[in-house]
């Protein structure tokens, strides 16, 4: 269907491309010409900062059902698909499937046994130490957990260390196997030698491991696998800080309680930051780093001490450690360390002990009064929109353009790759690459007939032409060995 673009202006030829796609989908017959007629109405929809909320024009307000409003958003706002995606799936499925979720070790532990490895695949920047050391103190296990970070030469340790706790009952935590590749044999058969009858009731084995073709395929399918993502978002970021601490933590600060919770919550909105900056791409910092709990573990331990240790809030003190040696000791760009010094003074000062402080123009973030405790603090970060506002990474709105957009195309070419080849949407590869060769063999010519080469070229040594006619054979021969084969 060939409409002209109604305003071109405002929308761009891509968009307008899309629109008139559209046509080709059932639902959408006619949809071109209702753009044109309710063009004012769709320029509000363009405009709008929550455009996936928007009602559309008249019989499109009840003709098209939620996922196909997606595909018409996909058109005229990508930027905004996966904010509507999250609308669907709240709607169809429920809230909690769009909410960052915690692993739940209690869960896994109750179905496990001694004879059962439970096992973390862990991905870049993550770390589920400090969640296990909190299992296990909550199960009154923490003296009894023997951890060894596995690489070279651990390994006959680790097997001594397991035997001993398989008779003992003690939980045993390897981390990192897939930093020991060679070992793993050694580790699959004590899994294999593991006796039910023998072995101590209590006993656990605890592994971690990066996506590895080492790792032994036998524990893998009898072990019980946890997927360890780093979360996405300021709230799910906080959600991870907050869940692992304890009230017990938070009035640690003998004489500065206040203080370290005002603090703590900076630093941990800061870490937040820090993670969800690299989203921006070079707006964000122009090298990606890697930061991961242990950096927020260590600022977490220097704060506290320093509180405990100063009359004075050391300010100074906790953005050098925090800024240029914590962090800063993973930035390699000078501009990128400048950036993190700069976005740490906003978090590490003296006007967030304010218990009316907040952090972003909007106070969706800000801070809570001192007597809260740590549910008060998880209540509050689990009330957090799920999508992050720009200003609390100082940066413009524009800037989430770009990000949401990519996000979205990213988004689309995951689930195509997930789609079935089916006779009706394409091909099998297999399929696909059988056609191919066929196709290149039926143009590969028949093997030459060498009796009729050679009396046609004979070889006749006293003639000097012969040379001629022996390459002639020795070609053709090597052509048809090769064309057999």
């Amino acid at each position: 269907m060939d409409v002209a673009n109604p305003a071109p202006e405002w929308i761009t030829d891509r968009i307008w491309l899309e629109i008139l796609t559209l046509e080709s989908l059932e639902p959408f017959k006619g949809f071109a010409e209702n753009f044109h007629t309710y063009l004012q109405d769709y320029k509000k929809i363009f405009d709008s900062t929550d455009p996936e909320r928007a009602t559309l024009p008249q019989e499109w307000a009840d003709g098209l059902d939620d996922f196909q409003k997606i595909i018409f958003l996909k058109c005229l706002r990508p930027d905004k698909v996966t904010n509507a995606m999250q609308d669907f799936v709240s709607n169809n499925l429920g809230q909690k499937f769009i909410e960052p979720q915690t692993a739940d070790l209690h869960l896994v532990f109750r179905d496990s046994s001694a004879t059962t490895p439970l096992i973390f695949v862990l991905s870049v920047g993550t770390d589920p130490a400090a969640d296990l050391y909190k299992f296990a103190e909550e199960m009154k296990f923490s003296k009894r957990l023997n951890t060894i970070s596995l690489g070279q030469g651990q390994g006959p340790r680790a097997e001594s260390l397991m035997r001993a706790a398989m008779e003992k009952g003690q939980w045993v935590f390897f981390q990192n196997c897939h930093l020991s590749p060679s070992w793993m044999p050694s580790l699959e058969r004590l899994v294999e030698q593991v006796d039910p009858d023998h072995v101590h009731k209590d006993f656990r084995l605890w592994l971690t491991s990066m996506p590895s073709p080492q790792f032994p395929v036998m524990i893998l399918q009898n072990g019980s696998k946890m997927t360890v993502e780093p979360p996405r978002g300021i709230k799910a970021n906080l959600l991870r800080s907050y869940i692992t601490l304890s009230d017990d933590f938070l009035t640690s600060c003998t004489g500065k309680v206040d203080e370290f919770k005002h603090l703590l919550l900076s630093l941990c909105l800061f870490h937040a930051v820090l993670l969800e900056r690299r989203k921006f791409g070079p707006l964000g910092f122009n090298i990606p780093y890697e930061f991961t709990d242990g950096d927020l573990r260590i600022c977490m331990s220097q704060l506290r001490m320093f509180l405990m240790e100063y009359t004075e809030i050391a300010y100074k003190v906790l953005k050098y450690t925090a800024g240029e040696i914590n962090y800063g000791g993973r930035v390699t760009d000078d501009w990128d360390r400048r950036c993190v010094m700069n976005v740490l003074d906003d978090f590490y000062a003296a006007k967030v002990l304010d218990a009316n402080f907040c952090y972003d123009d909007s106070q969706i973030y800000h801070q809570l009064p001192p007597v809260s405790e740590h549910q008060a603090y998880v209540g509050y970060v689990r009330s957090l929109p799920i999508n992050d506002t720009p200003e609390i990474f100082g940066l413009h709105e524009n800037a989430n353009i770009t990000f949401a957009q990519n996000e979205t195309y990213r988004t689309l070419t995951d689930l195509l790759d997930l789609q079935p080849k089916t006779a009706t949407a394409g091909e099998n590869r297999d399929v696909v690459i059988e056609k191919l060769v066929k196709d290149v063999l039926s143009r590969v010519p028949r093997p030459l007939p060498l009796a009729t080469v050679m009396e046609k070229y004979p070889v006749m040594y006293e003639q000097v032409s012969s040379i001629h006619s022996y390459m002639i054979n020795y070609e053709s021969l090597k052509m048809s060995t090769s064309i057999r084969k």
